[in-house]
Formats: structure tokens, sequence, C-alpha cells
């Protein structure tokens, strides 16, 4: 006989009955956990990364299969997976139990729909979930959590105009839950309206200032609409970031090269390329802005390498072949590729050489003269001919793009406030129609393109 080490009776001799007592609910509970495992273990395992059969589905998922006679204990068994975050486990559970859920009704069809595809998507499965999610949606559309969650797989497959649709569905549920307003946001960022995602951004960014997605685009927004300075100190704060420093330096760099500071742009741009990470359109960008920097700086034969380079991977990228086209025609012509590239001291003597060319017979006396960060040549000269003398302000431009009409107003600026009664102003490129027409009324003469041509071929 056994002995018993614990009960109320007295009588230590204990009859068959009394042991079956005891055992069998210990037996009636092991014999359910065994079942609820062996049913469990027998499913195939979805592969981590979400491998995929020829025809689309996840591996190892036998939708459709028989219900387990433990169906509402695998469901618990499943909720217990999904609400501790191991999607990949929810989904194999899940999976048995969906279609038979739809007629079973001891179990929850609409949360098993929704969860299987809510784990098919965490696990990234993205047309699957779409399924499973769409099918709860279609029980229950009311419902916060499916409707937000068709917005997210579809933000995720990069559907942004169709996201934007079922996000607006979800915050008509829920109104002004941050984050649909923050994924409506990005849809519209996605899809460069800046002016529409600005507002709902920054009030996102104004309830987590820590969020460098966040701070990336709301700075890049503001970029595009003009507000530079304001996105150059965000992009500064976050170019040592791990995931938005490329691009944020990208981005700055960018501001800088609109300023003319093209050493500070370069310097951004190697740090972006140094760090191994930009997307295919964000590299060639990158590439592109460092040639133009280089352009700038006159260095030509550094900038028609990546220009080139660049040529090959996309031929028609932006005005890639036109920059090729222009610069090798300078490069072939003495004249101009001296004025554009030579040394400081020789374009120095170049532009006092054209000055006797445009007064020739003239008495010339140089008065002043500096050599500008931004590239070009001033001349404070006196000029004496048979008929008059006056002082005179010569500008020469290191540039073959458009200078536009600000430029000139700062230089007409300057001649009033030395008294200056006329000027010159000249370059390898052009002048805009705004830049010609503020000159109509004034004392400035505008020498663009061709005819500093015809100049410089008279010098040599």
């Amino acid at each position: 006989m056994l002995d018993i080490p614990f009960g109320a009776s007295d009588n230590k001799n204990m009859s068959f009955v009394d042991i079956l007592i005891i055992f069998i609910p210990i037996i009636i509970v092991l014999v359910i956990v065994v079942l609820s495992f062996s049913v469990f273990f027998r499913m195939e395992k979805i592969p981590t990364g979400g491998a995929r059969s020829s025809s689309g589905k996840v591996k190892g998922v036998r939708e459709g299969a028989p219900l387990p006679k433990n169906a509402k204990s695998q469901q618990d068994l499943a909720n217990y997976y999904y609400e501790m975050g191991n999607y990949a486990k929810a989904a194999q559970i899940y999976a048995v139990l969906v279609n038979g859920a739809m007629v079973n009704r001891r179990l929850d069809g609409f949360n098993i729909s929704l969860r299987y595809g809510i784990s098919l998507m965490k696990t990234g499965h993205l047309d699957q979930a779409y399924k499973y999610v769409a099918d709860a949606f279609l029980m229950n559309r009311s419902d916060f959590t499916a409707a937000s969650t068709l917005g997210m797989i579809e933000y995720m497959r990069g559907n942004y105009d169709t996201a934007i649709i079922r996000f607006k569905i979800a915050d008509q549920l829920q109104p002004r839950d941050r984050q649909v307003r923050k994924y409506i946001g990005l849809c519209l960022f996605r899809l460069s309206k800046y002016n529409e995602a600005y507002p709902l951004l920054s009030a996102c960014l104004d309830f987590d200032p820590d969020n460098h997605e966040l701070m990336y685009s709301v700075a890049k927004c503001c970029c595009q609409m003009g507000k530079n300075e304001e996105a150059l100190k965000t992009f500064n704060y976050l170019k040592n970031d791990e995931e938005y420093g490329s691009l944020a330096c990208l981005e700055a760099g960018g501001i800088y090269l609109s300023k003319g500071m093209n050493d500070e742009a370069l310097s951004l741009f190697q740090q972006a390329a140094s760090a191994h990470n930009l997307g295919y359109e964000e590299s060639m960008e990158l590439q592109y802005r460092t040639g133009i920097a280089h352009l700038r700086k006159n260095e030509l034969t550094t900038a028609m390498n990546i220009f080139t380079e660049l040529s090959k991977i996309k031929a028609d990228y932006k005005d890639v072949r036109l920059l090729l086209d222009k610069y090798g025609a300078i490069s072939s012509n003495k004249g101009l590729s001296g004025y554009m590239f030579a040394e400081e001291g020789e374009f120095s003597d170049i532009c006092r050489r054209l000055i006797d060319l445009l007064f020739p017979k003239a008495g010339i006396k140089i008065l002043e003269s500096s050599f500008s960060a931004n590239r070009y040549m001033e001349i404070f000269a006196n000029i004496e001919t048979s008929k008059w003398e006056d002082n005179v302000l010569f500008r020469f431009y290191r540039s073959n793009f458009t200078i536009d009409e600000v430029p000139i107003r700062e230089f007409y600026a300057k001649m009033r406030d030395r008294k200056i009664n006329r000027g010159f102003c000249l370059t390898a490129g052009s002048f805009s129609d705004s830049a010609k027409s503020f000159t109509e009324a004034r004392y400035i003469d505008l020498v663009e393109g061709p005819q500093l041509e015809d100049l410089l071929k008279k010098l040599s």
C-alpha cells in the first residue's frame, strides 16, 4: 500500500478508489498539456525572414487544415505568443485556426483573422497580411486597429496614396490619434507633398521631440519650403546619427552649396559617402552634388570624372550630359579655359587685360583689386579717355551658370555706397532676364558668354 504523508484521514491503509480520486485530476491535466503541445509541434515552422513558396504563400503555414479538437486552447496559446511579441509562433497556430474559425462559434473569428494578419505583417509577409486584416475589417468596419493596420501595410508596401485613404478611415474612427496622424504626414512626405506634410509632422514632433525620423522629415519639409536656416540646424544636429546622418549630410551640404560654401558642402558630402548606407537615388544625388561643388571650385578634372561615372550609371541623369558637353567644350577652348580655371595670379592678369580691351587707347590706373571666395575678381580702376575720366568698378565671374538679379543688386549697392558711376559685370555663363532688366536704367554693362569668348580670343 502507498504511504501518503498528507491528507485528512487517520486511516493509513487507503483503498484503490482513494488513490484514483487523488491522481485522476493530475492525469487529466497532463493529457491536455501533452495533446496541446503535440498539435503545436507537428506544425511546420515559418522561416525567419519570411520565406515564401512559388505561389507567394508563407512556407510551412497550412491554412485551412482541419481544426484540432482543442481549438479553443490553441487560440489561447496563439494569443499568448501574440501578446508576448512572438509573432512567428503566433502565426503558425493562427494559420491552422483561421479558416475553421468562420464556422466554429467557439472561436473568435474576428480576432484570429486580425491577429494572424498582424503577425504576418510583423514577419514581413505583407501581401498575405493584407488579405487577413481586410477580412477582419469586413467583419467589423468600426474597428480602429483593423483600419489602421491596413494603412500600415500599404505604407510598408510603398502604396502611399492608398495608405492615406486607409489611415483617414482610421482617423475617423479614432480622431486625432497621433500615430495615424504621423503616418498620414509621412505618406504625404514620401509623395513630396511637403507643404501638406509639414503641419502634421511638426505637430507629432512636438509630442515626440526625440524622434529622429520626424526630425529629419520636418527639416526636409522646411528645406523644400525655403526655410533653409531652420532646416540646417536640424540637419547639423542629425549629421552623426547612425540612421539619418548620411541623409542629413546630403541635405545640409545642399544648403551650403546653394550659399556658395563649397568647401563646407564637400566636407558633408564626404561624410555621407563614407557611411555607405544611402539608397540608390540618394547615392546618385550625392555624386551629382559633389560634382557640382568641385565644378564651382573650378576643379574641372575632378568634376568631369564624377559626371562621367554618373553618366555610365544613368545616361540621362539630370543635366549631366549637358554639363559634360559644356565643360568639355570649355576645356578645349584655351582662352575660356584659362579664364575659368587659371590660378589666382594668372586670372588677375587676364582680367586686367580684358579691361584694356574694353577701353582701348584709354589711360587705366588700377586702384584696388580683390578675389572673392564666391569665385569672382573685383577691380576698381580709374579710366581716362580723350573725352571723359571716371572711376569704374569691374566684377569678373568665374562661372558658367546663370547669374540672377540678387548679386547684381548687391554690386549696384556697392557702387552707390562708394559713389562709383559706372560698372561692368562679366561672366562665362549668362545673366537672368531679371538681372538684365535691373541694369537697364543703371550704368552697369553686362558681358556674358559669347561676348566674353570674343574678347578672350583677342587676348590670345
